[in-house]
């Protein structure tokens, strides 16, 4: 087996191995549990060990994949031997059974290639499984646009948004120069999400020689006018729904995975 895991990390494993006679004593060392953890993680395995060919995962994709539990277990068995010069009997299956992690709880998780991870760092993500949310055991970057998430579960949905680094007005400039905005819905439950149907409304500025200064009277009337709002909804117009139009949201992104009928175990 190649050597690819740190060998510093492996020397509190190999004292205890030495040092301890009893099989459950060394069973239960507690420097043993976090670092069969990690493996489970897949922390210290090299990417090529997880993406055999790069033309698996070109740029701009992202990749759904399931974790070999028996992959695992073939690599939790192997990083005991490499912590000691001969395991005899079942020393190893003893070790795994008290404080191995529970490999009959599936794993699975996704790889994100993409120039995105460059250009906005602080991306959030969240994951579900049919339609409830599963807790990750490792989000990390491989690279500057190489993403690895693991997550306990069988993951079907991934949502990625934009991170909220700060506050921005949502106009865009068109050809020619001219700002519009696209305008959001304000109905209760789904405020801030796009239209059904896309409406615009151009900047209105004022005239009273400010340029470049938005004129909101004018702005909040042509909203509540292109939204074709019931009078009594104009009258409850408040400075939160103007707040709501001019303000950028955050893009956001969600994929939704096709599962197979089984995947085995």
């Amino acid at each position: 087996m190649n050597s690819w895991y740190p060998t510093d990390s492996l020397e509190p494993l190999k004292i205890k191995l030495y040092d301890i006679d009893s099989q459950w004593q060394l069973a239960n060392a507690p420097e043993l549990t976090p670092f069969l953890d990690g493996l489970r993680r897949l922390e210290g395995v090299p990417l090529s060990y997880l993406i055999a060919d790069p033309a698996a995962l070109p740029p701009e994709s992202i990749s759904l994949f399931y974790v070999d539990p028996n992959w695992i277990s073939c690599l939790l068995q192997g990083a005991l031997d490499l912590g000691c010069r001969a395991i005899h009997g079942n020393v190893a299956q003893r070790v795994l059974a008290a404080v191995g992690p529970d490999l009959n709880r599936p794993v699975s998780g996704f790889l994100l290639h993409s120039r995105l991870l460059r250009g906005w760092p602080g991306l959030t993500i969240s994951c579900a499984g049919a339609g409830t949310p599963l807790p990750v055991l490792r989000l990390e970057r491989l690279n500057d646009t190489l993403l690895l998430c693991l997550v306990e579960g069988r993951l079907d949905q991934v949502t990625i948004t934009e991170p909220q680094e700060g506050l921005s007005l949502g106009f865009t400039e068109q050809a020619g120069g001219a700002l519009v905005l696209e305008l959001v819905s304000l109905d209760r439950g789904s405020v801030g999400l796009p239209l059904s149907k896309r409406k615009d409304v151009a900047a209105s500025f004022r005239s009273d020689g400010a340029p470049g200064v938005l004129d909101l009277r004018q702005m909040a009337l042509q909203i509540q006018e292109t939204l074709n709002l019931p009078p009594d909804r104009r009258d409850q117009f408040s400075a939160l729904d103007l707040t709501a139009e001019l303000l950028k949201h955050r893009c956001q992104y969600t994929i939704t995975f096709q599962q197979e009928a089984d995947h085995g175990n």
